[in-house]
């Protein structure tokens, strides 16, 4: 049982230690969400590999081939940040504090910080 009797510390605490997912969907659609995230963006680095080395195939001279596969490198470099990234859910005093002022920053500047 709980060692807190006030109604009022009750749902003060209910509100720091709930936490709700703010993916925008159904929470149980993040099962097959969050891998179809993950492999778009996978899909997404191999398709910037491709491209550059593509275009190495049509070369003959070595050195073209070696730049190309150093602009596929970079194009992975700079695509790897945009991978999609699993967030931790909000506790339910923010989510709500946001859903009344329609603002959703302040929820994705604490989420960024960690």
């Amino acid at each position: 049982m709980s060692t807190v009797k006030s109604p009022v510390e009750k749902k003060r605490l209910s509100l720091l230690n709930d936490c709700r997912n703010m993916y925008w969907w159904n929470d149980k659609a993040s099962r097959k969400l969050i891998p179809l995230g993950r492999q778009r963006g996978h899909q997404a680095l191999r398709r910037a590999a491709n491209r550059s080395l593509q275009n190495a195939g049509r070369f003959i001279d070595e050195d073209a081939a070696i730049a190309a596969e150093q602009e596929a490198r970079d194009s992975i470099k700079a695509r790897k940040r945009d991978l999609f990234r699993k967030m931790s859910d909000f506790p339910l005093g923010k989510v709500l504090n946001a859903q009344r002022t329609g603002d959703r920053t302040p929820l994705y500047r604490s989420w960024s910080k960690t």
